[in-house]
């Protein structure tokens, strides 16, 4: 048989060629699919029911009205900022209250701050068609004032903290009364500190060792103590080198010192914990009232003259829906979630003796 010969049997003999390989498999996907078929429509139903639900309750069709608007700012912010501030201020539970007439979203104020390039336009959404544009104009006017009143609150609370930083300033120098305090603290707590260090000076003589004060750093912990001693070190350097009755008067005498040092620092405790707060809040009254940052929120005001110009050429509302989006994505996903599961009944049904041993 010649080489040619011997391809073409080979040829011949070969089992399935690939296109019929692929035919039988789209056979079987088929079947597959057809066998899964109830499940696959019990998935659809289940995900579409499921973004109706959610396309309604949270993102329902609304009306968005547009309103040019004019800008009043305390401080010169990028339209970005602007509007992070914005959001930040509809978001605030106070103005649900401030503005009981106008219908939520989903639990949300309906405004919508939105920017185009350096222009800033004000958006306000609603469930129902409104040709006149008066709801939306009313809405966004409460909004305004609202905004307005909590601006005037927070500079009349700036005013009274300057005020009152002011007072204390020229009444009680906080920062004077605590070099005050601290002096008295450290003048009680010098002559017991005094004898404390000699102690350690007369154990250091004994022991060869130099005392180390609190405030030498060593391998980033601080030696010593809070009160500054080194007695204990040194004392244990000693361990054999004194007699019991030595060792036992070093103890008693470092135990009085300390005492005392600790008693003297009680005392000033709550007045220097009651200072450094007071100077806490001055340092941060000073520091507002230099920058101007008074945390104003923006406040939005409505052209009227161009939004009447809209609202007669019809420009000034859109209709906004998600609904389609919403539903592609509850079949598909409800479509997937049906094959899965059948998938799941079947892998279970044909393998239910090996998961029993498995579990058995």
């Amino acid at each position: 048989m010649n080489p040619t010969q011997s391809i073409a049997s080979s040829v011949q003999k070969s089992p399935l060629s690939p296109s019929e390989d692929e035919y039988i498999d789209m056979i079987d996907v088929i079947g597959f699919l057809w066998r899964a078929k109830l499940w696959v429509i019990t998935g659809i139903v289940i995900g579409i029911t499921c973004a109706a639900v959610t396309v309604y309750s949270k993102k329902p069709p609304v009306y968005v009205t547009s309103l040019p608007i004019t800008l009043e700012v305390a401080a010169a912010l990028n339209p970005d900022a602007i509007v992070a501030k914005f959001n930040q201020f509809i978001d605030r539970p106070d103005l649900k209250a401030a503005l009981p007439g106008v219908a939520l979203l989903g639990g949300k104020m309906p405004f919508k701050l939105v920017s185009s390039g350096s222009n800033l336009g004000l958006e306000v959404s609603r469930l129902s068609a409104e040709a006149s544009g008066d709801e939306a104009m009313k809405a966004a006017e409460g909004l305004t004032i609202a905004a307005r009143a909590l601006n005037k609150k927070m500079t009349d609370a700036a005013k009274s903290a300057e005020s009152a930083i002011t007072q204390v300033s020229h009444g009680a120098d906080i920062e004077a009364d605590f070099a005050k305090v601290a002096q008295m603290q450290a003048s009680d707590e010098a002559p017991v500190k005094a004898k404390l260090f000699a102690l350690e000076s007369k154990l250091g003589q004994k022991s060869g060792m130099r005392p180390v004060p609190s405030i030498i750093v060593n391998a980033g912990a601080v030696s010593g103590t809070s009160v500054g001693d080194d007695v204990l070190r040194l004392l244990g350097a000693l361990e054999g080198k004194i007699s019991a009755a030595e060792r036992a008067a070093v103890i008693t005498e470092y135990s009085s010192l300390v005492g005392q040092i600790r008693a003297i620092q009680a005392k000033y405790v709550q007045p220097i914990n009651e200072m450094t707060a007071g100077m806490a809040s001055l340092s941060a009254g000073i520091i507002k009232s230099a920058t101007g940052d008074l945390g104003e929120v923006p406040v939005v005001v409505v052209d009227k003259a161009a939004f009447k110009a809209s609202v007669a050429a019809g420009t000034h509302e859109r209709y906004e829906s998600k609904r389609t989006l919403f539903i592609a994505l509850g079949l598909i996903l409800g479509g997937m979630l049906g094959l899965m599961a059948y998938g799941v009944r079947l892998f279970i049904a044909e393998n239910r003796e090996r998961i029993q041993k498995i579990f058995a």
